[in-house]
């Protein structure tokens, strides 16, 4: 993930993109390469909701346990578009990523690097500092929940309401 520098500009981010946009602007990007990135973006459309069709197949199961797709899915549906969800847990992370899309900019938070397994406690609690106003909900499985559960009661000494949906499964499932 890490690339060596090619150019670097020590600038006024304004500045450079006031020259950038001049300067796409005197050279326009030519047709062939447009159409050949309409195709790709087509390509990738497709593909997405091919995936998204096999993953919606999974909701259709109403049998019993419930499903783990169907709690992120639930939970998306019962959020205001502008609730801030934190994700944490291996497992509940995969199905929250999958059944959640993002309404309103700046309202998932994770450790997409699922190595602070735990850390989304304290983020929902640090979260709900940040907009009191809002909805938080943190989804994560019983293990994340174990490693940080005191982080609760920092929550409730404060009054800060935040809602924690945790899928059980009783093991270390990751």
């Amino acid at each position: 993930m890490n690339r060596s520098t090619e150019l670097g500009v020590l600038a006024d981010c304004g500045e450079v993109l006031r020259a950038v946009a001049t300067e796409l602007r005197e050279r326009p990007v030519e047709q062939g390469k447009l159409k050949a990135r309409g195709d790709w973006l087509a390509r990738l459309r497709e593909t997405r909701a091919e995936a998204r069709a096999e993953l919606d197949v999974l909701l259709a199961d109403r049998g019993s346990p419930m499903g783990s797709a169907h709690v992120p899915a639930a939970l998306r549906a019962a959020l205001p578009d502008d609730a801030v969800l934190v994700v944490d847990g291996g497992n509940t992370a995969v199905w929250a990523q999958f059944f959640h899309d993002v309404r309103t900019p700046n309202t998932l938070l994770s450790t997409f690097k699922m190595g602070m397994l735990g850390a989304g406690v304290a983020q929902a609690v640090g979260a709900k500092v940040a907009c009191p106003e809002r909805v938080v909900a943190c989804i994560l499985g019983d293990g994340a929940m174990g490693f940080h559960l005191q982080e609760v009661e920092t929550a409730v000494r404060h009054g800060l309401a935040v809602v924690f949906v945790v899928l059980c499964d009783k093991q270390w499932g990751w």
